[in-house]
């Protein structure tokens, strides 16, 4: 185990075995194992895939938004719906 893998179960209090996998397929290097990059891209990813799903069906009374529906500048929901498409954009176009 190195050492980012421990700092962030010791920050984040995870001592799960899938942490470690993923971290260990995102960093891998060598001709094998671009296919376990691109696994562990696509895990990585799903995250933000599933933050949008959830963002996009939550409720709105769940999103303090008070009566009056915000313009579209001002939705928070919108916001967070972008900024997670965009990492997502992120992490999966990076070399």
């Amino acid at each position: 185990m190195n050492a980012s893998t421990i700092l962030m179960q010791y920050l984040l209090g995870l001592d799960w075995p899938l942490v470690d996998t993923l971290l260990a397929m995102a960093t891998e290097t060598g001709p094998a194992a671009s296919d376990n990059r691109f696994l562990g891209k696509l895990a990585f990813a799903g995250v933000f895939a599933a933050l949008i799903v959830w963002l996009v069906m939550i409720p709105a009374e769940r999103i303090d938004m008070g009566d009056e529906k915000p313009v579209w500048w001002k939705n928070v929901r919108i916001w967070a719906i972008l900024i997670a498409a965009t990492q997502l954009t992120v992490y999966l176009m990076w070399p």
